[in-house]
């Protein structure tokens, strides 16, 4: 019975030896999988915590686009009101181009008509200065005659000289008024009443010289004028003032 008892201590003891064993085996193995799963937790929480670091990154990216796109569409919208303004602005200068265009064409229209018309006014000028000079020249011829015949004393050469001065200053006179006529336009246009003046101090002029030359100084002997003076001087003021009221008309066209 001892030996019988003996050998069930030693099966305990076998068996109480392998329970350890088998404790400190599972204990080792348990404690290797607790560490296992606090690796996988700490892991886990690792991933999670980069996991959330991304999502505030692309949540940030996110509001960061959406204001990129609100801005851009804020500045499309500017963008597509300047251009409808630019195109308005295009359409309102294109129209005013047009009408500067026809209105440039009416002023050189009318600038054509006015130099047609100044030009015309310069050929009546022309063919009235002819006409006066021919009858100035078939004038003075008379009124050599009738000196002649007043004075009773034929004094061909003197008359002649005398008569070819005058003819020679009323042409200066022409060619002085016509300058002055040439010299008008829109930016200097003289008054009329000056230029009335003008030609009756030329008038006046033309008289003064035939006075030094002797022709209006010559009286008859009841101390007159004699009837050359007269008539010199009669056909003379009619000249220049039909002369001045062409030219006044030529500069009242030009107006």
């Amino acid at each position: 019975m001892l030996d019988d008892a003996k050998h069930e201590i030693d099966l305990l003891k076998n068996n109480i030896l392998e329970s350890k064993n088998e404790f400190q085996n599972s204990k080792t193995e348990w404690e290797q999988k607790e560490q296992n799963l606090m690796n996988r937790v700490k892991k886990s929480e690792e991933e999670h915590s980069s996991l959330e670091r991304e999502i505030d990154r692309l949540v940030n990216l996110l509001r960061q686009t959406e204001e990129e796109a609100c801005a851009t569409k804020e500045e499309e919208a500017q963008l597509k009101d300047s251009l409808k303004e630019v195109e308005a602005e295009v359409i309102s200068l294109q129209e005013a181009l047009g009408e500067s265009n026809v209105e440039g064409m009416k002023l050189k229209k009318s600038l054509l008509d006015k130099e047609n018309e100044l030009q015309n006014l310069f050929q009546e000028n022309e063919e009235l200065r002819t006409r006066e000079a021919i009858s100035l020249k078939k004038t003075v011829p008379m009124v050599a005659a009738k000196v002649e015949n007043v004075n009773g004393k034929p004094k061909e050469d003197e008359t002649k000289e005398k008569e070819n001065d005058s003819v020679e200053v009323e042409f200066k006179m022409w060619e002085s008024c016509k300058i002055e006529k040439k010299e008008f336009s829109p930016e200097r246009e003289p008054e009329q009443e000056s230029f009335e003046d003008e030609v009756d101090s030329k008038a006046e002029g033309v008289e003064n010289f035939d006075q030094i030359n002797g022709l209006s100084s010559t009286e008859n002997g009841d101390g007159e004028s004699s009837p050359s003076k007269q008539q010199q001087q009669k056909k003379k003021k009619p000249l220049f003032r039909k002369f001045g009221s062409l030219l006044e008309k030529g500069t009242s066209n030009q107006k």
